[in-house]
């Protein structure tokens, strides 16, 4: 659906094209690949990079968290390289789960990213914490995070998550700041 690694698979892509995708996740957007032509030889024809900056407040949860001893990881599904980029921006270690590790043991302190991650996958990572005897919360906003949201100790939606995603949660912020998830912590 747009992800430039799909496209690639399926198109003709510039050399350069793969240079400047990963120029602008380091930056932290998101690219979309736009591809034309007809379906056995479409051919790369733009990108488009999506800006979508952590919040304001997010650096300062994570340290507000980090104070209070709680490890935070971020889970996307997004690419590694804009996952990265957002995650050094946060205070979040930018170290990234493989893909081929998601399926395996994984532990509390071993990555600090998690992209390309799907639906079903960010459930079983919650599971997979919580197997080991962590207790998991989860901030969430689409219908996406639900499962993960519903199965975490504490699943938190923010004020402008979906519906969904709120009805799957057990808490909800009432206001856009995020200073309620580390009150609810400490309560």
């Amino acid at each position: 659906k747009g992800a430039f690694a799909a496209i690639a698979e399926v198109a003709e892509v510039p050399a350069e094209a793969r240079h400047l995708v990963d120029d602008l996740a380091a930056r932290g957007h998101r690219v979309i690949a736009v591809a034309l032509g007809p379906p056995a030889a479409p051919r790369l024809a733009g990108l488009i990079a999506l800006s979508d900056p952590p919040r304001d407040d997010s650096a300062a949860l994570v340290a507000a968290l980090r104070d209070m001893g709680v490890h935070t990881v971020m889970v996307t599904g997004d690419s590694p390289g804009t996952a990265a980029a957002v995650a050094r921006k946060v205070g979040i270690a930018d170290t990234v789960c493989p893909a081929e590790r998601l399926s395996g043991a994984i532990g509390r302190d071993d990555f600090g990213i998690y992209a390309r991650v799907t639906p079903e996958e960010k459930y079983r990572l919650v599971k997979a914490l919580q197997g080991t005897g962590h207790v998991v919360g989860m901030c969430g906003d689409g219908a996406n995070d639900a499962p993960a949201l519903r199965q975490a100790q504490i699943g938190i939606a923010v004020s402008s998550a979906t519906d969904v995603a709120k009805a799957a949660a057990g808490m909800v912020t009432t206001e856009p700041r995020l200073d309620g998830i580390v009150f609810a912590i400490r309560e």
